[in-house]
Parts: structure tokens; C-alpha cells; sequence
């Protein structure tokens, strides 16, 4: 129970930023054309960061995993909340991401190794559709919210309230032992993915401000496939286990 109600507390405070985004770019004076980077730095954290999470998980257990998750994203939603500039709140996007990759495999993980097999289908359903409950609500509760609060509250409060997930997790649940611990973390491939999808996305972020045909853009995207090809040739040597 405690995965279940941290998981849908993070899918509801991640959807939180997207009615304040409005006040966010009133607040920094932000144009059209930068609002998208903290969606993209959000992304970055979330993507590159999960294999690096998922080793971290299975070296050091998977409850560890999900209060290093639940306290990176309370950290991350405090730096939104207070954050002096975008600069800032990019940062904390950042970090949100982060800790999405750490919680949603770890309440995964948790269904997989403590339902048995004839259970876990039911599990799964019944996650999916409390985190899909979470994405529906939480845009509907910040709306709500932003009219009685400041955005930067609405960040704060949530942030509150992912605390009180996080001493749920810590005293209700049990300790989860490492599946694989002396599992090494592919460092070469981890970089070489951060840059893949640091240029990626970048790529796609300024093509609305620069153009598809900017030399910048075009680096970007060049960047981008060298670094897969490359990924993807020492995932194939290393049976596309590159954590």
C-alpha cells in the first residue's frame, strides 16, 4: 500500500506543473520558445537516469531505491517552489525527473518479486489505474489550488506531501534485499546515453527557436546518432545489459 500511494502521489505531483505553467512564464518573463526546457531537462532525468537507478536498485535493494526517489523528487519540488530564476526551476524539473525513474520501477519491482504469479496480473491493473488516476487528478487539484495558492505553494505543498509518502515508505515497508550486489554500472554506456538523449532532445527543444536546418540543430542531431550507433554497439557486445 505505501507503493501504491507514493506512486500515485508522484504521477499526480508530476502532472501538477502543467496548469502553473502559464504563471511560471509570466513570473520569468519567458518567451514560448523556452517554456518547453523544463519538460526537456524533466525528460533528461527521467530517461537517462533509470538504468543507472535500476543498477542502483539492484545493488543496494529496491526500498533504498524508492526513498532516494522520494527524496530527490520532495528536493526537486522544493526547487521549483523557490526557485530564483528558470534557470533554477529547470534544475528541479530536473531532479523531478530523476526521481521518477528511481520510484516507478521500484513499485514495479515490489508488485514482481511479492505477489504471487496468480496475484501480480490484478497488482499491475490495480497500479496502473491508481497512476492514471494520479495523471487525471493532479492537473485538476493544481488548478484548483493555484486560485487559493501561489504556483510557487502549489510546489511546496506537494513537496510536503511526497515527505509524508517518504516516512510511509521507510516505516511500512520492508527491507528489500539486493537481487545483484556486486552488478557493475557500465559507465561508458550510461555517458554516451546522456549525451544521446542531452543532444536529442536539445535538438527538438531549439528546432522551434532556430530552425530544423540551424547548423546548431544539425550538430545536435549528428551528435545524437554517433552516440546511439555507439550505445548500441556496446549494448550488442555486452548482451544489451549496459547497467
Amino acid at each position: 500500500m505505501p507503493y501504491l500511494i507514493s506512486a500515485t502521489i508522484i504521477m499526480m505531483a508530476v502532472m501538477v506543473a502543467s496548469p502553473t505553467l502559464p504563471l511560471i512564464m509570466a513570473d520569468y518573463g519567458l518567451s514560448a520558445a523556452e517554456l518547453p526546457w523544463q519538460n526537456t531537462l524533466y525528460t533528461l532525468g527521467a530517461a537517462v537516469l533509470a538504468p543507472v537507478l535500476s543498477w542502483f536498485g539492484d545493488v543496494r535493494g529496491m526500498k533504498k531505491s524508492m526513498l532516494l526517489g522520494l527524496t530527490v523528487f520532495a528536493l526537486g519540488l522544493g526547487v521549483c517552489g523557490l526557485a530564483p530564476n528558470y534557470v533554477f526551476f529547470c534544475a528541479g524539473s530536473f531532479m523531478r525527473g530523476f526521481a521518477t525513474a528511481a520510484v516507478i520501477p521500484a513499485t514495479m519491482y515490489y508488485i514482481a518479486t511479492h505477489f504471487p504469479k496468480e496475484k501480480s496480473v490484478g497488482a499491475y491493473a490495480m497500479i496502473t489505474v491508481a497512476m492514471s488516476l494520479g495523471c487525471a487528478v493532479g492537473p485538476a487539484l493544481a488548478g484548483i489550488l493555484v486560485d487559493a495558492l501561489s504556483w510557487r505553494k502549489v510546489f511546496l505543498l506537494c513537496a510536503a506531501v511526497v515527505v509524508l509518502c517518504l516516512l510511509m515508505v521507510a516505516v511500512g515497508v520492508q527491507k528489500i534485499s539486493p537481487v545483484a550486489p556486486d552488478k557493475k554500472l557500465d559507465g561508458a554506456g550510461t555517458v554516451l546515453l546522456l549525451i544521446f538523449f542531452a543532444a536529442f532532445l536539445s535538438a527538438l527543444t531549439l528546432a522551434s527557436q532556430l530552425g530544423w536546418l540551424s547548423p546548431v540543430v544539425l550538430g545536435l542531431l549528428l551528435t545524437a546518432m554517433i552516440t546511439f550507433v555507439l550505445f548500441y554497439s556496446i549494448a550488442m557486445k555486452k548482451g544489451l545489459r549496459y547497467a
